[in-house]
């Protein structure tokens, strides 16, 4: 819940995660990203909306399955980089996964969300780390290797779906349907494979800086064996 003293957010917010209509969250999103790139608005009422914001990226409007909802998103975190860069960089260096959801971003199904992930990640290189008490590239692949053990580790759709999707109040073993099923499935290959996709990318670009160590490698093991083919081949 939004904890700021802005009743625009209040009201914004909500729109922007719960579970509304995919315009609606668009539209939202849209809102919040010009609330960010807004230069004559109270510098602290534009750090608090991007740490709310940055909390419903992680554990929502990431993963979320309206390729333009993941778009508008990216585009907040872009306009919240150029504009409140120091803010940024000290709250995703308490989160640095964030910064690897936006790189594996850039091997996204969607047209749209690749470019948008494309332009914040420009900006994140360009941003000037001397003003900073911390390396913002090494925060990079710290957040990338973190995002990407965190998702194979899943192993299975239901795993993925009991963390990160399903709502505290049902149980564990509850009964899905078949349809169900073939939606966790098609989002969990496309999670993992958008994730092993960005890693490929940010490896081949980053290569000196992002060798893995054995710790982060024992995680694909779980992909190599996939009986999904295309995981199979993304982690080849």
């Amino acid at each position: 819940v939004y904890m700021g003293s802005e009743s625009q957010l209040s009201l914004l917010f909500p729109r922007t995660s719960q579970k509304r209509d995919a315009t609606t969250n668009m539209k939202a999103l849209q809102e919040l990203k010009d609330y960010l790139a807004d230069a004559t608005l109270p510098k602290k009422s534009q750090v608090d909306a991007l740490a709310h914001f940055l909390y419903l990226y992680h554990s929502k409007l990431h993963y979320d399955n309206t390729p333009r909802v993941r778009a508008n998103s990216l585009e907040c975190c872009h306009q919240a980089i150029l504009n409140l860069p120091k803010a940024f960089a000290t709250l995703t260096s308490q989160q640095p996964e964030i910064l690897g959801m936006i790189l594996c971003s850039r091997a996204d199904p969607a047209a749209d969300t690749r470019k948008a992930a494309q332009q914040a990640t420009q900006a994140l290189e360009a941003m000037d780390s001397e003003s900073l008490d911390f390396s913002i590239q090494a925060l990079v692949t710290q957040g990338m290797w973190d995002y990407l053990q965190r998702i194979l580790s899943y192993g299975k759709p239901l795993a993925m779906h009991q963390d990160l999707f399903q709502k505290k109040s049902q149980p564990q073993d509850a009964k899905l349907s078949e349809k169900h099923e073939e939606e966790l499935d098609e989002r969990f290959v496309r999670i993992v494979g958008t994730a092993l996709g960005g890693l490929q990318i940010h490896i081949l670009q980053q290569y000196d800086e992002s060798l893995p160590n054995a710790e982060n490698v024992k995680y694909m093991w779980r992909t190599l064996s996939s009986p999904k083919a295309a995981l199979r081949r993304k982690t080849y």
